[in-house]
């Protein structure tokens, strides 16, 4: 008869451990210490990434807004540029046609008085007319321009009066009559063209120094 199999105790922990060959387990808790550890080093490397590409992403949204509402102003200042000849052509014509109607800020005052009454006094002279005074008064301030006085007194017959203004209205830079008093000058035959008198206030135009 066959004696019964023997049964045999489960293997303990020390007994496992104690087998040649094989190295003990450790207990789960150490096994994560490990990596807890490495996670504040993670977030040591995540956490500013985050960051930066949050940064990047603020920076780009504000550039993309910049360049929207630069790209207006560009085209504007784009669209002068590419009119800047045709411009600088209109300012030239500007004050060529200025300088037909007054007297720059560059000239001297006293200068443009002379030069004007004696451009006035030849108008008149070149006309018929006898100039018997004149005078230039000084500057005086007409808003952002100075006025420059010119008085004559003359003498002729009708037709010379209406020759001698008709110059100096095409005279340049211009000069303007703001007065205007004519009255015989003495009996005169009837046979003949009767002698005036006249008596002229005119003026001319300065640009003010800026």
């Amino acid at each position: 008869m066959t004696p019964p199999p023997v049964a045999t105790p489960p293997a303990t922990a020390a007994a496992v451990a104690a087998q040649p060959g094989r190295a003990p387990r450790a207990p789960a808790r150490q096994r994560w210490l490990p990596a807890l550890w490495v996670l504040p080093w993670l977030a040591v490397l995540v956490v500013p990434a985050a960051l930066l590409g949050v940064y990047v992403y603020d920076k780009h949204r504000q550039v993309t807004a910049a360049l929207q509402d630069l790209a207006p102003r560009y085209a504007r200042l784009l669209g002068l540029q590419q009119q800047a000849a045709p411009l600088a052509d209109l300012a030239q014509a500007a004050q060529a046609a200025l300088e037909q109607r007054l007297y720059v800020a560059a000239t001297d005052p006293g200068a443009v008085a002379n030069e004007a009454l004696q451009r006035a006094r030849t108008a008149l002279e070149e006309a018929g007319l006898s100039i018997e005074a004149s005078q230039a008064a000084p500057a005086q301030d007409d808003g952002p321009l100075q006025r420059i006085g010119l008085n004559f007194t003359a003498e002729g017959d009708m037709a010379a009066i209406v020759a001698g203004l008709q110059k100096l209205q095409s005279s340049r830079p211009a000069i303007r009559v703001l007065k205007i008093a004519i009255r015989p000058a003495g009996l005169t035959p009837p046979s003949s063209n009767p002698r005036l008198k006249l008596q002229l206030n005119l003026a001319v135009w300065r640009q003010k120094a800026p």
